[in-house]
């Protein structure tokens, strides 16, 4: 195990607390790493809370235990990361750093992006509400990181692991130039894995639909594969080896998208689309994706947002 003092640069970045959401966290990014020969590197954090800061004794007490819960935690899940290498027959290929820090977690996680290859997180850790889907951690890393950030679901747990290895790569296009980070990223993804990639623009999201082969209807859908093929035409060129199969349909991007996660093993999207605000970090789509994907989510900055 790495001194808990460095971070190497461009390691994939897991967080841990010792919840199962963590857990799955690890056990996805302990494969990319092994597979990609990346620097892992497990962060746990400790947060005093505000009561303790007026009484210095008792807070000096419990930082220290929970700086022994974190180091624990990270045992824990380096023993789980080196287990899932070595069942990949890449155990001897995996690096691991374990770091403890203090402060607040979304904010250590956003300032490690800046020198990360990639983020895994669960989508919430012990100190979220049970009822919450996605915890508000993982929303604010995913809304300001900016290296791609992957969200694994609960929902993963059960999925058919035979089935996920021949499973496409997924990913959400609407034609919008701040996408081809994500798409570029998706190719990437499946040339990797050597799966194929499904190409997915879901170009209506209003509750009054167009009547289907209505000329309106008609003209909207040419002009939307249109977009599509031109978005995705030089990344096929270099992406060779990559299948590609374009679905262009008259749909709701989130449902979509969502019902399409069930039969893939990575979808990708943006941070935001055509339609969202100039100053939104986020988008509606892939912020709602975050709540609803059985697969695990890959949120990708467009290089125009980056500093």
């Amino acid at each position: 195990m790495a001194t808990d003092d460095y971070a190497p640069e461009g390691g994939l970045w897991v967080g841990v607390d010792g919840s199962e959401h963590a857990l799955r966290a690890v056990r996805w990014g302990a494969a990319a790493a092994a597979e990609r020969a990346w620097p892992l590197v497990l962060v746990a954090v400790v947060k005093l809370p505000a009561m303790f800061f007026a009484e210095p004794a008792p807070a000096g007490l419990f930082e220290q235990e929970l700086s022994r819960m974190a180091r624990k935690n990270l045992e824990d899940a380096e023993a789980l990361a080196r287990e899932v290498a070595t069942e990949l027959g890449l155990g001897h290929d995996l690096y691991v750093t374990t770091l403890v820090r203090t402060g607040s977690a979304a904010q250590i996680l956003r300032d490690a992006s800046a020198g990360a290859r990639m983020l895994v997180l669960g989508t919430r850790g012990h100190g979220e509400l049970s009822g919450l889907l996605v915890g508000s951690v993982t929303r604010s890393v995913v809304a300001h990181a900016l290296c791609p950030t992957v969200v694994i679901p609960a929902e993963f747990d059960r999925a058919d692991p035979a089935r996920l290895e021949e499973a496409p790569v997924v990913v959400g296009v609407d034609g919008a130039p701040e996408g081809a980070a994500a798409i570029d990223m998706a190719f990437g993804e499946a040339a990797e894995r050597g799966v194929a990639l499904l190409v997915v623009n879901a170009w209506h999201d209003v509750t009054v639909g167009l009547d289907p082969g209505s000329e309106h209807q008609r003209s909207l859908q040419s002009y939307e594969e249109a977009v599509v093929a031109e978005r995705i035409a030089g990344f096929r060129d270099v992406y060779t080896d990559v299948a590609v199969e374009v679905r262009v349909r008259q749909e709701k991007p989130v449902e979509a998208l969502a019902a399409l996660s069930g039969q893939a093993q990575l979808l990708v999207v943006g941070t935001r689309g055509r339609g969202g605000f100039a100053g939104l970090l986020l988008g509606s789509t892939s912020a709602a994706l975050l709540a609803h994907t059985r697969c695990p989510l890959m949120i990708v900055r467009s290089d125009a947002d980056l500093p």
